[in-house]
């Protein structure tokens, strides 16, 4: 055979292409080094931004952010991550100072807004309030809790259990509440199922919540004490500490509330406390899927207000049956790292309000509660922050960090204020982001009555909907189905929350569509987590 004819220049060709891949190496490496220079001065300009900005990403940090985001994207599979570490500086630090950097900033104190109820001791004090979407026409409504009238005669009008009601007469963006309506759609406190005669005493807290997950809202509440009756043949209960559900039988939007249902799915802490070392009363509680497996469960507080001086904890009831079918387990104290009593500590204050929202914007829910202090202290009430530094589905609580983000309920307040009762977050002027109300009551007698104060949410949005690369979401309105159309986008991950911030269902990128029946009415956030960023979109199910 034959061999292959060897030229004088064949040496040369091998030599000339040895020299085009050094050169093509040298000159590939000379573009990396120059990216990774030019990751190091955006990362830097970007730090720079945050820190003139005192903690906070401003809409400049937010363009520059992205900018490393995506830089990021096209080295890390070219350059080392120490390389990449190394370019990226102080930006890194942000990290260990996730929750100033990407926390919600909150601006001054605005007094009954949006035609909200004008609370006088005289007409109505509210214990507790929530906005959602209770008539399905895509906005918020305001339903509140009335505060028992400790101070009047013991009589059952004083002490009973009684809602309020206000529909947003406005718009998604421009809330305008209507006429004040008393114990609407059918709700009765005096109608227990399976009791002829019965009265709630002393309604503290309530939620308002899609509890069976069948697309309405439904009603959540507790009482200090309930007395109930049967007379043929004549029966007789009394509990504490008592938990009622009142299911909504209506549709998403003419809601019917029904009898109500003592103790629900199992939920009981009228009996299975009564080992503690005190008289616990089971004050503020919150509703939310606390453990993320995509069903409601129920955190609370516990409050001995007869102690010197006053104090609280935590406890939860974890949903161990379904979304559709709940079922709670018994009380458990300290859930998640919640105020461990180590060393026989206890953590003062009359804990009266519990709200888990996403205050950090890190995907999961972290907590904030109202406290009330009697005797000589600086404030009688602060918000207490906890973050959740674990995760969406195992959650571990850091320790609490008061008033945050320029909240300042109950602050500015004349000095014969009791507190903060009720504190809620929800986007009232559906632009994105979790706005702040809280409910300050006022020393009995003093005429000053009872103050809803509001406190938009200023801080820039993460991406706006603007900037954002293009992606469609269709329908919107919807009922049934949303549909994504992701572009050139490299979706990882997509959920949607609602307008208090909680996560209510995650959805798969691959298919084009989800269904979204289930939900109930109301406004809805969809994130859309990629690796060049995380970007948002509104819609509202109806």
């Amino acid at each position: 055979m034959a061999l292959p004819c060897q030229t004088p220049h064949s040496g040369a060709n091998r030599q000339k292409t040895a020299t085009i891949k050094q050169r093509n190496r040298k000159n590939m490496n000379q573009h990396y080094a120059r990216k990774r220079r030019q990751l190091a001065h955006a990362a830097k300009r970007a730090h720079r931004a945050i820190e003139q900005a005192n903690g906070k990403v401003t809409q400049q940090a937010e363009r520059l952010l992205l900018k490393v985001h995506r830089m990021v994207a096209e080295l890390k599979h070219l350059c080392s991550t120490r390389a990449i570490k190394r370019a990226l500086g102080g930006l890194l630090f942000l990290g260990a100072s996730a929750v100033e950097a990407n926390a919600q900033d909150f601006g001054p104190v605005q007094p009954n807004s949006f035609g909200l109820v004008i609370q006088t001791e005289e007409t109505v004090g509210l214990t507790n309030t929530e906005f959602v979407d209770l008539d399905g026409d895509g906005d918020l409504d305001f339903i509140g809790l009335e505060l028992p009238i400790f101070y009047s005669s013991y009589d059952s009008e004083g002490y009973a259990v009684n809602i309020v009601f206000q529909e947003n007469e406005g718009s998604v963006s421009e809330a305008a509440f209507g006429p004040v309506q008393s114990n609407p759609f059918g709700f009765d406190a005096s109608s227990i199922e399976g009791w002829d005669q019965s009265e709630l005493v002393a309604g503290v807290d309530f939620d308002v919540v899609d509890l069976d997950q069948d697309g309405d809202f439904d009603i959540v509440g507790s009482c200090q004490y309930a007395y109930l009756y049967n007379y043929n043949p004549y029966s007789y209960a009394y509990l504490v500490n008592a938990m009622f559900w009142v299911e909504n039988t209506g549709t998403p939007a003419s809601p019917q509330f029904a009898a109500l249902e003592l103790n629900p799915f199992g939920l009981d802490v009228s009996g299975s406390l009564a080992s503690k070392d005190s008289d616990l009363y089971a004050y503020a509680f919150e509703c939310a899927d606390i453990d993320g497996d995509g069903d409601v469960d129920f955190l609370g507080t516990l409050t001995d207000y007869s102690g010197d001086p006053a104090f609280h904890e935590m406890y939860w009831c974890e949903n161990t049956g379904s979304a559709t079918n709940p079922s709670f387990a018994p009380p458990v104290l300290e859930p998640f790292g919640l105020l461990p009593s180590a060393d026989g500590a206890q953590y003062g204050g009359l804990s009266f309000s519990l709200e888990a929202a996403d205050l950090d914007q890190d995907g999961d829910l972290d907590l904030l509660q109202s406290l009330y202090f009697s005797g000589p202290v600086a404030a009688n009430s602060v918000c207490q922050y906890f973050e959740n530094t674990g995760s969406a589905s195992a959650p571990s609580f850091a320790s609490s960090v008061n008033n945050p983000f320029g909240l300042l309920a109950g602050i500015n307040v004349p000095k014969n204020n009791l507190g903060v009762r009720s504190i809620q977050f929800s986007d009232i002027d559906g632009d994105g982001d979790l706005d702040f109300f809280a409910n300050n009551i006022f020393g009995y007698g003093s005429g000053e009555g009872y103050v809803m104060e509001f406190q938009e949410n200023i801080s820039p949005v993460e991406i706006s909907e603007v900037d954002a690369p293009s992606f469609e979401l269709y329908p919107n309105p919807a009922t049934t189905t949303i549909r994504f159309n992701w572009g050139e986008l490299e979706v990882l991950t997509a959920t949607i929350s609602d307008a208090s911030g909680a996560q209510v269902m995650q959805c798969n990128p691959a298919r084009s569509e989800t269904d979204i029946q289930h939900l109930a009415n109301g406004l809805y956030l969809l994130s859309v987590e990629t690796e060049v960023g995380r970007f948002t979109r509104r819609f509202i199910k109806k």
